[in-house]
C-alpha cells in the first residue's frame, strides 16, 4: 500500500507541471483538423502526439487509451520529446500496456534529452523512478535509451 501511495504523490505532481510546462507544438495541426483528418494523412510527429493527446483524455473522441499509445509510439519512435515522454508516463502507469518502471525509465530518459522545460520535467520524473527500480533495472533502461535509434516514417 506503501508504494502505490509513493507512487501516486509522485505521479500526480510530475503529470500536472509537464501538463503545465508542455512543448512548443509550432506548425502542428489544430485539435478539430486533427479529428477530421484520415489517420494516413497525420504524418509529423507533432500532429500524431497531438491526436494522441485527444484520445488518451478524449477531447473531442471517446476516451481510448490503447490509440492514443499506437500515436504516442509513433511520433516517439520519430524522436519526438513530448511522445517520448507520454509513453514513459503510460508505462509508469499501466495504461494500455503492462506497468513497467524500467520502459517507462528509458522512455523518460529519451524524453530528457530535450533541452528545455520538458526535458527538465522529463528528468525529474525519471529520477524518482530511482527508488522503484533496482541497480540492475536502470541499467537494463539506461543501455535500451543509449542503443535507442529513431525510425522515419514514410
Amino acid at each position: 500500500m506503501n508504494t502505490w501511495i509513493a507512487v501516486l504523490v509522485m505521479a500526480v505532481p510530475l503529470t500536472l507541471a509537464f501538463l503545465l510546462l508542455g512543448q512548443e507544438d509550432e506548425g502542428c495541426m489544430a485539435p478539430e483538423a486533427l479529428l477530421q483528418a484520415t489517420p494516413e494523412s497525420i504524418l509529423t510527429p507533432c500532429d500524431q502526439n497531438n491526436l494522441g493527446d485527444l484520445y488518451y483524455y478524449g477531447d473531442g473522441v471517446t476516451k481510448d487509451h490503447e490509440e492514443a499509445l499506437k500515436w504516442f509510439r509513433l511520433a516517439a519512435d520519430q524522436g519526438y520529446h513530448d511522445a517520448q515522454h507520454n509513453m514513459g508516463e503510460m508505462y509508469f502507469n499501466g495504461q494500455a500496456v503492462t506497468r513497467d518502471y524500467a520502459e517507462a525509465y528509458m522512455w523518460l530518459s529519451l524524453a530528457s534529452e530535450d533541452h528545455g522545460r520538458l526535458g527538465k520535467a522529463a528528468e525529474a520524473f525519471r529520477d524518482r523512478l530511482f527508488t522503484l527500480l533496482t541497480p540492475e533495472q536502470i541499467a537494463e533502461a539506461e543501455a535500451g535509451a543509449a542503443a535507442w535509434v529513431p525510425v522515419t516514417t514514410p
